[in-house]
C-alpha cells in the first residue's frame, strides 16, 4: 500500500509540473501576442514595402513549379530572398495585399520563434546541467519575446526575413542539440 501512495504522488507531481510548464509557456505567448497585437492595425511602410512586396511581380504569381523556379532565380533582384518572397506570396493568397494578414503572420511567426527560444534555451541549460533550467528558460523566453530589439522584425513587413532567419536558425539549433543528446546522426534531422 505504501508503494502505491508513492506512485500516486509521483504521478500527481509530474502532472502538476507539466500543467505549470504548459501554462507558463501559454502565458508568455499570451503576453507576447498582447504586447505586439496593435501591429495588425498598421498599414504598409512607405520606404521598403513597395519594392520588396507591393511592386514585386514574384509575389502575385500562381504557386506552381514555374513559380518556385522563378523565385529561386537571383537575376534582376534588388535583394535576393526567395524564402521571404515565397512567404509573401503565401500570405498574398489569403486576401491580396491586406496589411492585416502580413502583420498577423509576422506576429504568429514571432510567437512560434518565442516557443523555439524556450525549447532551445531549455535544452542548452539542461545540457550544461544548470540548476532551475525551467525557470531560467521561461525568463529568457519572456525577455526575448517582448524585448524592444524584436519590434522592427515584427512590425515592419519587409523585415520578415529576420523572423524567417530566426525560425530556421532556432530549428537548426534544436535539431543539433537533439543529435548531441541522443548521439545519433539521424537525430540531427528530427
Amino acid at each position: 500500500m505504501e508503494l502505491q501512495n508513492v506512485l500516486d504522488y509521483t504521478k500527481t507531481t509530474w502532472a502538476d509540473k507539466n500543467l505549470v510548464a504548459g501554462a507558463s509557456i501559454y502565458l508568455i505567448l499570451f503576453f507576447t501576442f498582447c504586447a505586439y497585437s496593435p501591429v495588425t492595425a498598421i498599414f504598409f511602410s512607405k520606404p521598403d514595402d513597395p519594392w520588396m512586396l507591393l511592386k514585386s511581380e514574384k509575389v502575385i504569381l500562381d504557386l506552381d513549379w514555374k513559380y518556385i523556379i522563378a523565385i529561386f532565380d537571383p537575376s534582376g533582384e534588388i535583394q535576393y530572398s526567395p524564402l521571404n518572397t515565397l512567404y509573401y506570396s503565401l500570405i498574398y493568397k489569403i486576401n491580396g495585399f491586406d496589411p492585416y494578414y502580413f502583420h498577423l503572420s509576422a506576429l504568429v511567426l514571432h510567437c512560434v520563434n518565442s516557443l523555439l527560444v524556450y525549447l532551445a534555451s531549455k535544452k542548452l541549460l539542461h545540457y550544461f546541467k544548470i540548476g532551475k533550467a525551467d525557470v531560467i528558460a521561461y525568463t529568457i523566453t519572456f525577455l526575448w519575446s517582448i524585448h524592444p530589439l524584436n519590434v522592427e522584425s515584427v512590425v515592419w513587413i519587409s523585415a520578415s526575413k529576420v523572423l524567417l532567419f530566426g525560425f530556421f536558425t532556432l530549428l537548426s539549433l534544436i535539431s543539433f542539440l537533439n543529435g548531441i543528446e541522443k548521439q545519433k546522426v539521424s537525430s540531427f534531422f528530427c
